[in-house]
């Protein structure tokens, strides 16, 4: 969670992963606080790996 007080517009820019899906994006603000939802294109595998434990 991250506070910023401010009374001039600001901007904040952030870097999606490769796997979000940009049509299912969606943003609310409640009580000051800013909410972002951001889906995930399916199909896409994340790079697991498996690790053997002896």
């Amino acid at each position: 969670m991250r506070r910023e007080y401010g009374y001039a517009s600001f901007q904040r820019m952030f870097q999606l992963p490769e796997n979000a899906d940009p049509e299912y994006i969606d943003a609310s603000m409640k009580n000051g606080v800013l909410k972002i939802k951001v889906g995930k294109i399916k199909g896409k595998e994340e790079n697991k790996k498996a690790i053997e434990i002896k």
